[in-house]
């Protein structure tokens, strides 16, 4: 089977421990989301896809009363695939930044507006580079519990230098906005 981009994270958060969908899901938005999206409607036909692929398994969880909720777990099938999409190059497209086609194309339109959509951006970034330092925090000593929070760390270094790179654009383009404005 080949897989799919999207399996990928369920394949590896499942190397973590045995998940239910539901408790894949709150990991992908507790610490996947800052780098990969990931459309959650997908995410329980992605894990049927690998069930059968035997790329993982359905566990039975003694914890669990509910008939409802099922537990998966990786196989080795499943972590070959994953050691084996690991050794592939990376695959990367163009990123779609609405606030830079704004931008662009901010001459049709009201520098204004422009400014105030740089202001939020910069906001927010802020507050997300925040965030990464509170991660950050909890992951320091991590590292010393688990060798995988030294992987975690490497991908919230670039989230954090990535944010502090969109606030030193938003602060120039801001200057720069502003000059236009007073001229």
């Amino acid at each position: 089977m080949t897989l799919k981009r999207s399996s990928i994270p369920l394949l590896g958060l499942l190397t973590w421990r045995p998940m239910s969908g539901y408790e894949l899901k709150q990991e992908i938005e507790g610490s996947l989301e800052n780098f990969w999206s990931e459309s959650f409607g997908q995410l329980y036909p992605h894990l049927r896809d690998l069930h059968h692929a035997g790329l993982i398994e359905e566990i039975d969880d003694a914890a669990n009363d509910s008939r409802s909720k099922r537990t998966y777990a990786i196989t080795d099938d499943g972590r070959r695939a994953l050691r084996h999409w690991l050794s592939d190059a990376p695959k990367t497209r163009p990123p779609r930044n609405e606030l830079l086609l704004k931008v662009f194309f901010a001459s049709e339109g009201d520098t204004a507006d422009i400014l105030l959509h740089c202001r939020q951006a910069r906001a927010d970034a802020m507050a997300t580079l925040e965030k990464y330092k509170g991660i950050d925090a909890r992951l320091k000593g991590l590292t010393k519990e688990t060798a995988k929070a030294r992987y975690w760390r490497m991908t919230l270094r670039f989230g954090m230098s990535q944010t502090r790179s969109l606030i030193s654009w938003c602060d120039a383009t801001i200057e720069e906005l502003e000059n236009e404005q007073t001229n």
